[in-house]
């Protein structure tokens, strides 16, 4: 991959991280991961437990 793509992909993600980040509705935060996850190729997602 050369410079120009990664540094893109790199910057898509701070804007994602961002935006996520504005998000302060609990319900919204969990849809928008959720939306991000079923885009995911066929992994079981994990979850992180608050135990």
């Amino acid at each position: 991959m050369n410079d120009y793509l990664a540094k893109r992909e790199d910057l898509e993600a701070l804007r994602l991280l961002r935006a996520f980040s504005k998000l302060s509705d609990p319900d919204k935060r969990r849809a928008v991961l959720e939306f991000v996850e079923a885009m995911l190729p066929a992994e079981k997602p994990q979850r992180l437990s608050h135990e």
